[in-house]
């Protein structure tokens, strides 16, 4: 048996147990009906242990056993208590329950067990004496059927939602909200108590016992008594929207009805229903399809305008990137004129990783607007953005790579509400949308080209063609997901990259995408490269920083003389003068240097400030041009030496299929024994990149 003074007592081998099950009260009369050869469950007091009890024998016949324990008052608890034990199971199970007494002048069965004086050694006399107990039982048993309000003037309707709830499993998360696990047909619901779902499954419930329905005062008390339940008394659990990670595996809530989920693992993939993880379905998110195996990314390719290979590259890795449960994240962003479908491109990268009925939307208001979209939504997409406005890009470095907002709680004073999310994000625009360094840091920029006429196709062919191809693109996806996972551990990166999380990740992914480490780490710094010039192209004092330091090694003096040198109109014209952004004194001046500093050293210009010795002190900005970068080489061609081009061994990248649940599908080896020195744009030196290898240790810093 297993039991405590607060749980239920129930027998080892209670599974393979069949027939009517005695709920009795306590542990000894557990010991006493087995020693009868009755089955039995034991609650740890008269009128406790019922939601445990509902959920243990659902579908089975139970008959509650009470005690003959009347007190001089003319108190009954044991009577009550198995009445109360029975209403409740009927209420919640939605079916009559029995309940009875012991035989008279017995208190319990542990006391008729020790009247009768058995031989305990005599097991056929033991079993039959138990028929003969069971048989008095039943006979004297009384069946309780669900009753209306109107049966129970005496109980309230609160009280009776209160009871309807225990059929729902009560938690809460690390920050105090609660939830609720309840089952539907064959599946089980995850949701706030907060929240309307809960409300109306309480109100169903209620209906289907009572045929009435509950006022929204009474729903709104209950609800809330049922919330301090699952905080106090309820254990906690994460909760998580679309992907979670669980026990070394990535969790993707698929969103259908049945509520399927997709482990994704080293070996590979499968779909399982009722997934160990808390889910969580905001308002507007929409299934995934279930995906295929066997299918190929680049049936992906013909949905995209996108204008190159290396563009192809960066967009798969930042999709594959996007289902890691945890950041840093990358801001995937498509510029592109007017007709270069970016629109389109945002929609189907969305409708793989996270399909939501408002696929695409406007640019938030305010930071705590995109805090909430971020807790109800995974992937976050944001159209025809014409500007990225100084709060928003800060935001969106705070999203992708880390941080919180907090704002006053309505009708409080004192309390915050706290919001910390990482999410990945997709952008677009005709614009350039990441002038300012930080964000372009954390970018990855994909500039579409335009479409001919005789090229385009229409709305309804393009989705038809998609929707055909969906799943066999995920379950591609998938593949790589899951190479990533078993690679990650055992990518070595050159430098110390900024983003070093994604840049391991996609590298680790490579094998089963069809290209290589190497082929990544080329690509992803061009794009770097790229983001560096127009972060200092979009500056208001880039341009004129550079043409000053065109024909000079190092400049020196103070805010004030530096900001006189750029206004003059040697490196600056008066429209750039009158732009807002234009620093309107040293101070601003300073800011806008430290902004930009990074992007500046990264081709040769350092920025640096001193004070000078003395009582005053001042303060001095000091440039100096560093040698220049050797250019970065070439993408290598084809070599027939196999040891000249290191990369991640492709190995066998297939996948077993769902139905397949055990062993894993045999991937090689990577390969450990290659090196070759390309071009590292991250820090500026040459450094060579090593292939993937079991024995390399991971060592990145972001």
């Amino acid at each position: 048996m297993a039991g405590s003074k607060r749980g239920l007592t129930v027998p080892s081998d209670f599974s393979s147990r069949e027939g009517v099950i005695l709920v009795v009260e306590g542990p000894s009369d557990v010991a006493a009906c087995l020693t009868l050869g009755l089955t039995a469950v034991g609650r740890p007091s008269n009128r406790g242990g019922v939601k445990h009890l509902a959920k243990l024998l659902d579908g089975h016949e139970v008959l509650i056993v009470g005690e003959n324990d009347v007190k001089d008052n003319g108190d009954w608890p044991g009577k009550k208590g198995a009445e109360s034990v029975a209403r409740q199971l009927a209420t919640i199970w939605e079916r009559p329950v029995s309940w009875t007494l012991p035989p008279e002048g017995t208190k319990d069965v542990r006391q008729w067990l020790n009247a009768e004086a058995r031989n305990l050694d005599d097991v056929e006399a033991l079993r039959t004496a138990g028929a003969d107990l069971f048989g008095i039982l039943q006979s004297h048993a009384t069946q309780l059927a669900l009753k209306s309000d109107d049966d129970e003037p005496n109980k309230s309707r609160v009280t009776r939602l209160v009871e309807f709830a225990s059929a729902a499993e009560l938690f809460h998360d690390s920050e105090g909200e609660s939830y609720a696990t309840v089952s539907i047909d064959s599946h089980r619901e995850n949701m706030p108590l907060m929240g309307k779902a809960f409300r109306r499954w309480l109100s169903h419930r209620y209906y289907v016992a009572t045929g009435g329905a509950p006022s929204g005062q009474h729903l709104t008390d209950a609800v809330n008594a049922v919330q301090a339940q699952a905080v106090f008394d309820g254990p906690e659990f994460p909760v998580y929207v679309r992907v979670a990670s669980v026990s070394g595996a990535i969790w993707i809530d698929i969103g259908d009805k049945d509520w399927h989920a997709i482990e994704v693992n080293p070996g590979g993939w499968r779909v399982v229903r009722n997934p160990p993880v808390k889910f969580l379905r905001p308002r507007g998110l929409l299934a995934l399809p279930i995906p295929v195996s066997g299918g190929s990314i680049n049936e992906l390719r013909s949905f995209l305008n996108l204008a190159s290979e290396d563009d192809w590259i960066l967009v798969v890795s930042a999709m594959v990137a996007a289902f890691r449960p945890s950041g840093p994240y990358i801001v995937l962003v498509f510029n592109g004129e007017a007709g270069s479908a970016k629109s389109t491109a945002c929609r189907i990268t969305r409708a793989i990783i996270d399909p939501n009925v408002s696929a695409l939307r406007a640019e938030p208001r305010e930071a705590r607007d995109l805090m909430i979209a971020a807790r109800n939504g995974w992937l976050l997409c944001f159209d025809n953005l014409s500007k990225v406005q100084p709060w928003l890009s800060d935001s969106l470095c705070r999203l992708a790579t880390g941080g919180g907002f907090s704002t006053r709680e309505l009708y409080s004073n004192a309390d915050e509400i706290l919001f910390d999310s990482q999410r990945p994000v997709l952008l677009n625009g005709i614009d350039d949308l990441c002038a300012r360094g930080d964000l372009a840091d954390r970018a990855v920029i994909v500039t579409l080209s335009p479409i001919d006429d005789s090229n385009r196709r229409t709305e309804a062919d393009l989705w038809r063609e998609f929707e055909t191809a969906r799943p066999r693109i995920l379950g591609a996806l998938l593949d790589a997901v899951s190479q990533a996972l078993g690679n990650e551990d055992s990518v070595k990166l050159p430098g110390h990259p900024r983003m070093a999380d994604f840049s391991r990740w996609a590298c680790a992914a490579a094998p089963a995408l069809g290209w290589t480490a190497p082929d990544f780490v080329r690509v992803y710094g061009d794009n770097r490269a790229a983001s560096v010039a127009l972060s200092i192209e979009s500056s208001p004092i880039g341009p004129a920083l550079v043409g000053l330091m065109s024909q000079r090694n190092e400049w020196s003096g103070t805010s004030a003389d530096l900001l006189a040198e750029l206004g003059g109109d040697r490196h600056s014209d008066e429209r750039t003068r009158q732009r807002k952004d234009w620093p309107g004194s040293p101070r601003a001046l300073s800011g806008a240097l430290r902004r930009l500093a990074p992007e500046l050293r990264r081709t040769g210009i350092d920025v640096s400030w001193s004070r000078t010795p003395g009582g005053r002190r001042t303060r001095l900005v000091h440039i100096v041009k560093t040698p220049a970068e050797p250019s970065r080489r070439s993408r290598p061609s084809p070599s027939a030496d196999p040891e000249s081009e290191p990369a991640i061994d492709r190995g066998d990248t297939g996948r077993k299929p769902d139905e397949i649940e055990d062993g894993q599908p045999s991937r090689e080896d990577c390969d450990s024994g290659t090196a070759a020195t390309v071009r590292d744009e991250w820090d500026g030196r040459d450094d060579p990149v090593r292939s993937c290898s079991e024995s390399v240790p991971a060592e990145c810093d972001q």
